[in-house]
């Protein structure tokens, strides 16, 4: 290290020289006390002073300071002196700046009091709100919630009642429960719930997480499954209703996930459930969806038409879109009654993002099993059971296969072919136009 470079002296002029004081290497080396002034010889041209402020040092008083009379090995000198203290100065600074241990604040949050509150106010007998107000604050019925409390209960050690491991008395699972379903209800902050369910935030946050694999765990075989042969048949049902027979609904994913969706890669490998209907008196066995004009023409999808002149192409036009908005409707619900869809999200982790999203589908879809007979349109859960077989234009096979089956490849380009084909696409939406004629013709 080059503390200072020395000012090359004219050979015409004589410099002005002093004598150098000499510091000897003794056993007793130089003492230095802090904030001292830690000097190099005074030359007037070559070095004035040089400063280390050093607080609380008391290894520093063991470093020798070794000084010669040699002109020439002046800055070897100084270097020899100050450069072990400057390697010795981050240590220092670390170690006089060294912060305490964190210690966690404990708060006495009054469990207990706070159960009592919660039960009082909506699991007792005589509840302080009633029913409907507890459904509009749950967004469910009480029974739903409590059969939502029971399977986290069972399928987590985390929701388990006892005490816990510091023998303070534990939180309850209908306190982490309603904590957890607070957050995707109403997208609150993990700190929010403290004062009415008393949990701590980072406590929130781990009931959050085990309150969604918890319902994914116990009901997402039921809740999350491909329709069923039942599920085929009303939705059959709806759709000749509406004046689409074979209509499953409306496709309503992008065009980039389209050809790797799920359904039509099971209706290529001879996976789905064969269905059969009837359409202006011709026979079709291949269910469709409605979509809007971007999607191709295949004959899973009935788009609606742009610029209707005719009046049946109007009417069907009404009608298809009518019908369609039905899925939108749908994930409005979903948004509506989980706020956490619907807003940007609270964490980082997509993992938990999926599982939020899972358990939201999930419990919306146990809301909508227990909440059906209450709707409009199906004043009468059953009314659907039976109807079409009697009159033989619907009816929908029981599936025989096995998950992962693979049809040969013959097979499956006969069945990519017969999906893809746009004649097919246009003689199904022109029977289909002449259906709701018939159907609904005279109302206008």
């Amino acid at each position: 290290m080059r503390i200072m470079e020395c000012e090359k002296a004219d050979e015409n002029t004589q410099r002005e020289r002093k004598e150098c004081d000499c510091l000897q290497l003794s056993e007793t080396p130089l003492k230095i006390c802090p904030f001292n002034l830690f000097a190099a010889p005074k030359r007037h041209s070559f070095i004035a002073k040089l400063r280390i402020r050093l607080d609380n040092i008391d290894w520093i008083n063991e470093i020798p300071v070794v000084c010669s009379c040699d002109d020439n090995n002046e800055n070897e000198i100084i270097e020899e002196a100050i450069v072990p203290v400057i390697f010795q100065v981050p240590r220092i600074i670390n170690c006089s700046h060294r912060r305490r241990p964190y210690q966690r604040r404990y708060i006495e949050r009054n469990r207990v009091t706070g159960h009592e509150n919660l039960y009082n106010d909506y699991f007792s007998p005589n509840p302080t709100y009633p029913p409907n107000l507890f459904r509009r604050i749950f967004r469910m019925y009480q029974h739903v919630f409590l059969r939502l409390v029971k399977a986290a209960e069972a399928y987590e050690t985390f929701f388990a009642p006892g005490p816990n491991g510091s023998g303070r008395v534990p939180i309850t699972s209908l306190q982490k429960c309603t904590a957890a379903l607070r957050m995707l209800a109403y997208r609150k902050g993990a700190d929010r719930t403290d004062e009415y369910c008393r949990l701590g935030e980072s406590t929130t946050f781990v009931a959050l997480e085990k309150f969604t694999e918890a319902v994914i765990d116990a009901f997402g075989a039921e809740y999350l499954r491909s329709p069923n042969a039942n599920d085929l048949q009303r939705l059959l049902q709806i759709g000749a209703h509406r004046g689409f027979p074979g209509m499953m609904g409306r496709f309503c994913n992008d065009l980039t996930v389209l050809h790797r969706f799920p359904i039509f890669d099971d209706m290529m490998n001879v996976r789905a459930p064969r269905v059969n209907y009837m359409v202006n008196e011709k026979h079709y066995n291949t269910r469709y969806y409605l979509t809007d004009g971007i999607y191709p023409q295949w004959t899973t999808f009935i788009q609606s038409i742009p610029l209707p002149e005719t009046p049946k192409d109007r009417l069907f036009a009404e009608r298809q879109e009518a019908a369609r908005k039905d899925v939108e409707r749908a994930f409005g619900v979903l948004q509506a009654r989980f706020a956490v869809i619907r807003k940007p999200a609270l964490t980082w982790s997509e993992q938990l993002m999926r599982k939020i999203l899972k358990c939201c589908v999930i419990i919306h879809n146990m809301v909508v099993e227990d909440e059906r007979d209450t709707y409009a349109n199906y004043s009468d859960p059953t009314e659907f059971d039976n109807y079409g077989n009697e009159e033989g234009h619907l009816n929908v096979e029981d599936p025989e296969y096995e998950v992962g089956y693979i049809a040969p490849i013959t097979a499956y380009i006969q069945n990519r072919n017969r999906i893809r084909n746009a004649r097919a696409h246009q003689v199904l939406r022109a029977d289909l136009i002449e259906n709701i004629w018939q159907k609904f013709g005279d109302l206008n």
